[in-house]
């Protein structure tokens, strides 16, 4: 073990010659050591000293706390790579398990909790599912820093999720656009015109089309796919284009960029004057997919336009307009021999 010129970091070298650096905590007789950067003449390094040394609100944090773990994790490489939507969607789940578990120990923090915790969620389990699944990221990250030996958010049981986010009924549809103004207008119309995730709708840039294709580089997946807009889409975008006041196909009222959250908030604010309940941006994708079932389009012609994943995220979207096509086949086929 060797000091450095950083108080309370030690430098502790393997016999490969490679050496780890730790923040030294006294809590009580023992001594806990959070790991350091590798590199002590780095920027992050001192970063990260100040962060150990001096916390936010002037206090320190708790060793083994879920706030000394949820700061040990956003250091990790394995936090720093993730695509920008996880990370920002990580970015929520650990500042709302800051909050209510901040000075609690993390490294005896039962199962039974975990359990507890889901079964508060239940009237969202999409949202409880997805604290189970950070809370079982950052029990891997204690495993790893030697604070526990297991996970106990390993195994918890998911809760069901039902149908998902429904599409739009015509009517919705109609009556969304009859209160729309034109900015609001544009987000359904470019939902249901490209069948794209909702966070990428305001990464559509008026550059990225031209004339045929829309260029989209995905926030999921950081993909670049080209997708033909809808004929009605494509007229609504021409007769817009020359009157653009910005760089994005969705900008705010002096053409300036919105984030995903302002386009939301906006819609949302439209199906309430409305009327239209239990309807999101996300099922506007929903529509899309099933206009393209009903015209007969395979698996992977679906996914070309939807970038869905799996062939079985397609078919659970697509399957009810399917059913009704493979019906209407059968009950034709019966009616030609009633005729005959």
């Amino acid at each position: 073990m060797v000091k450095t010129n950083f108080p309370n970091v030690e430098c502790i070298p393997k016999k490969n010659g490679q050496k780890f650096y730790y923040y030294r905590v006294r809590a009580g007789n023992k001594t806990i050591r959070l790991r350091m950067p590798n590199d002590p003449r780095s920027p992050e390094f001192a970063a990260k000293w100040r962060e150990f040394s001096e916390p936010a609100q002037g206090r320190r944090i708790t060793p083994h706390s879920f706030a000394a773990l949820i700061e040990s994790y956003k250091s990790s490489a394995e936090f720093q790579q993730l695509r920008p939507i996880t990370k920002r969607d990580y970015q929520r789940r650990l500042d709302w398990i800051g909050s209510k578990l901040g000075e609690m120990d993390a490294a005896h923090y039962p199962r039974a909790e975990v359990l507890r915790m889901r079964d508060n969620c239940q009237d969202r389990p999409r949202e409880a599912n997805y604290r189970i699944s950070v809370i079982s990221v950052i029990m891997e990250r204690a495993i790893n820093l030697g604070w526990r030996s297991d996970n106990p958010a390993k195994g918890v049981k998911k809760l069901k999720l039902g149908k998902g986010y429904r599409p739009w009924s015509e009517e919705e549809i109609v009556r969304y656009f009859e209160f729309a103004d034109p900015i609001g207008a544009m987000i359904v119309e470019l939902a249901l015109g490209t069948g794209q995730r909702p966070s990428d709708l305001p990464r559509m840039r008026w550059n990225d089309y031209d004339g045929e294709f829309v260029r989209v580089t995905t926030s999921k997946a950081s993909k670049e796919m080209w997708i033909p807009p809808t004929d009605r889409l494509k007229t609504v975008l021409e007769n817009a284009k020359s009157k653009a006041k910005g760089m994005t196909i969705i900008g705010g009222d002096l053409g300036q960029p919105l984030t995903y959250a302002a386009i939301e908030g906006r819609a949302r604010k439209i199906r309430k004057k409305a009327g239209i309940e239990g309807a999101s941006l996300h099922g506007l994708r929903k529509n899309a997919t099933i206009e393209l079932a009903e015209a007969g389009c395979s698996n992977a012609q679906i996914k070309a336009i939807t970038n869905h994943e799996t062939d079985a995220m397609v078919a659970h979207y697509a399957s009810g307009a399917r059913q009704k096509i493979l019906a209407r086949e059968a009950r034709n086929k019966t009616s030609k021999n009633e005729i005959g």
